[in-house]
């Protein structure tokens, strides 16, 4: 993120997006530029009431129909660790130590793959520990499904 004044962001030749590091950190156009700049969680949703419902909460929705297939990606330092009984059950599967913070695996009921989050090293819990989870919402972005 420290490449210089303006970024442009390429993909087939074309420029996807074109701005300051922050700019694109914040407001990517395409999930492809999330991608980029961003370590994701992708869970598909399906906009219901303005809505879209998933294992790790409902968020609202703008700019999308109801019925529209999405894609909610959560940064992973966007996910809170709580006590046990709290928000969003989760079993951690795995830790790993990457010097101020660590990155846990952890297991959610209807999601497939581990939900991955970020924690400061002395904050992380052990393998096998029962957790909550909740989710910031500044740290959510949605995408069509198809948005590649």
């Amino acid at each position: 993120m420290r490449m210089g004044d303006v970024i442009a962001l390429m993909r087939e030749g074309r420029i996807v997006q074109m701005g300051s590091a922050p700019e694109l950190y914040r407001a990517p156009k395409n999930i492809f530029a999330a991608r980029t700049f961003s370590d994701l969680n992708e869970l598909p949703a399906r906009v219901q009431g303005g809505k879209a419902e998933t294992p790790l909460g409902t968020f609202a929705v703008e700019g999308f129909d109801d019925g529209t297939a999405v894609i909610v990606c959560i940064r992973q330092g966007g996910i809170r660790l709580l006590g046990a009984g709290q928000g969003t059950p989760g079993r951690i599967l795995d830790t790993r130590f990457l010097g101020d913070v660590g990155l846990l695996e952890i297991a959610v009921s209807g999601v497939e793959a581990p939900v991955l989050a970020r924690a400061r090293e002395s904050d992380m819990p052990r393998k096998g520990d029962e957790v909550g989870l909740s989710v910031d919402q500044a740290a959510v972005l949605m995408f069509a499904d198809d948005d590649g």
